[in-house]
């Protein structure tokens, strides 16, 4: 099924890693290793980084900061000793660059290896929670714009030169972030999420995926957390696509364990979503954790002052 071309223009609106993030020392003390108050009096440190697991966090690139992102997401970890567990495949590999223009308003460009990618975006924090109560709950806007630059979207000759329409490269991510820090060792966030895909193949599908996830952070020592997040296909339904294209469709859950050191935090994290962006992970997930489905990752991020 075909969508006539719809122009979108980014609006207000990337997992942790077993190396997340890896950030200048002099940095540090501003983004991550806050848990009390700054000056402003609001509530710092939601979150140590801009991404969950799978998903966005609240949290954005501080002011005239660039942060570079490096993320690998192996593959499933069903493939066994001879792939070493899913070590020697690569479900998806992303490089981004993201900055700051202020503490509030992030934008950024990535390019991703799975379908080829190519990713704008832009964030930006409309309500930052305040410690007095004044405001309970930060509130973070994101939006991306995608162009995949594969050949074709398939090799059967039934949907050959379907590309050769520019619009049906298009897809658009829109989210609210909504989150809540309730004490020193727990946050929790949820992510209304739309994905629009401007051409899709499966008569049961639909251009516009809408899905609620949810994530959270629970720190149960002075430098260990566990991070969580998870995202619900609404409309259209994982069973309706399915039965419609015959290939089976999961909600993507990821789990990771994060570790303070010093001036960086290394997580140790797994997903059974294979792509490293909204666009993809969302509508695309197709293994499933109870199979064995679930790929190892990890993401390298370095902070820049400019």
């Amino acid at each position: 099924m075909r969508n006539k071309y719809k122009l979108s223009v980014l609006f207000l609106g990337l997992l942790l890693g077993i190396i997340k993030p890896m950030i200048a020392q002099e940095d540090w003390k501003s983004l991550v290793s806050l848990d009390s108050l700054n000056t402003s009096g609001n509530t710092s440190a939601t979150f140590k980084t801009t991404r969950l697991i799978n998903g966005q966090s609240v949290e954005t690139v501080k002011k005239h900061t660039l942060d570079f992102r490096v993320a690998h997401r192996f593959g499933n970890e069903s493939l066994g000793i001879h792939s070493l567990y899913g070590l020697d495949a690569a479900s998806d590999i992303r490089l981004a660059l993201e900055y700051g223009i202020s503490d509030r308003l992030t934008i950024g460009f990535s390019r991703s290896r799975l379908a080829e990618n190519l990713e704008g975006l832009i964030k930006y924090r409309l309500l930052i929670q305040k410690e007095n109560g004044a405001m309970p709950l930060s509130v973070t806007l994101f939006a991306n714009s995608v162009i995949t630059s594969v050949m074709d979207y398939t090799a059967t000759a039934d949907y050959a030169g379907d590309y050769a329409i520019f619009a049906h490269r298009m897809s658009y991510t829109y989210q609210v972030l909504i989150a809540r820090k309730f004490s020193r060792i727990f946050s929790f966030q949820i992510m209304p999420s739309l994905v629009h895909r401007n051409f899709i193949t499966n008569p049961s599908d639909k251009n516009d995926i809408y899905s609620l996830g949810a994530g959270g952070r629970l720190k149960f020592s002075k430098r260990s957390a566990i991070v969580v997040d998870y995202f619900y296909n609404i409309n259209p339904s994982n069973s309706t696509r399915s039965a419609g294209s015959g290939i089976t469709y999961y909600n993507p859950l990821g789990i990771g364990w994060e570790i303070e050191t010093g001036g960086h935090v290394f997580t140790i994290m797994f997903s059974n979503a294979a792509g490293l962006i909204e666009n993809e992970f969302i509508p695309n997930t197709t293994d499933s954790w109870r199979k064995r489905g679930f790929k190892f990752s990890f993401d390298i991020s370095r902070n820049f002052k400019l």
